[in-house]
Order: C-alpha cells, then structure tokens, then sequence
C-alpha cells in the first residue's frame, strides 16, 4: 500500500479507538504510526527520509519481514511509550500506537501479505489489492480519505460546540 493509504488508516483507527476529548491527538498519532513499520524500505515515505537506517534494515531484515509484525507494534509502542510522563497518558499512547502500526501490518495483509507473527515464518496475505493500482488509487484511498475528514470534522465541530 501506499503511504496515504497507511496514514488514513492509522488516523481512523486512532479515530475509533479514542475518546471525543483526545481524538485529534490519537488520529494525528495513530496516522504517524501507521508509517513506521516501512522504515524497513528506503523507497517508502519514512524510509527515503532515513536513508542509512532504511537501507540496513532492507539489507539485513528485508522489506515486510520483522518490522510488519505484531512483536514490532509492540516493542515500537512500548519505546515511545517513554515520551509521556503521566501514566494514563503512557497507555493511551501505548494503545494509539500500537493499533496505528498495526493498522498498516493489516493493510499491507491485502497486498502480498505479512508476517504477522514473525518470527513464526507464516505469511497473512488476502492480495485482493495491488500496492499502487488502480483499486488503491480511486477506491481504497478516497474512501479512507473520506472517513478521515468526516471523523475529523466532526471531531473539531464537538470541541468547538
């Protein structure tokens, strides 16, 4: 998939599983989320940004391997788990991220498939959709899109009313 693709997923996730009062900041996180299992791929959104990292993570682990399992979520979630100092907000970010990254792990499920649970060497794969094509392009990313911005929206429409 696509990073838009993964980034709408992440936000509605983060959407879906926040409360009204934080949904801005669990959708702006679980978006983040949902891009970090590709830092695996020095052709992907955040991997072109950290060139040296995503070129020895391809060259030792390879693409869609260690990084897109459920073990990644949860170490990735647990290490940004330290940014929060209060304890309820280190499980909510905890939660956010960990359901934003697997967001992405379940997307990519529909397009060649993933190791869900790596190091278990069974690869989850649906492949109903081409990473780039045309069902992507015109159907699955104007469809998130649009439940993005509708959950936005009425997001901000609840704080401000």
């Amino acid at each position: 998939m696509l990073w838009r693709t993964h980034f709408l997923g992440g936000v509605i996730t983060g959407y879906l599983i926040s409360e009204p009062s934080n949904a801005l900041a669990a959708m702006t996180i679980g978006g983040i989320s949902a891009l970090l299992p590709d830092i695996d791929s020095p052709y992907s959104y955040v991997g072109s940004r950290l060139l040296p990292t995503a070129w020895a993570l391809k060259l030792t682990v390879g693409h869609r391997g260690i990084f897109h399992s459920i073990l990644a979520a949860a170490v990735i979630a647990l290490l940004l788990m330290i940014v929060p100092q209060d304890l309820l907000l280190k499980q909510v970010m905890f939660v956010v991220v960990f359901i934003g990254y697997l967001s992405h792990i379940l997307l990519d499920s529909l397009s060649g498939g993933t190791y869900l649970l790596y190091p278990v060497p069974i690869k989850f794969s649906v492949s109903i959709i081409k990473t780039g094509g045309i069902i992507e392009k015109l159907v699955v990313v104007p469809v998130l899109l649009f439940f993005a911005a509708w959950f936005f929206i009425k997001t901000v429409v609840s704080l401000l009313c």
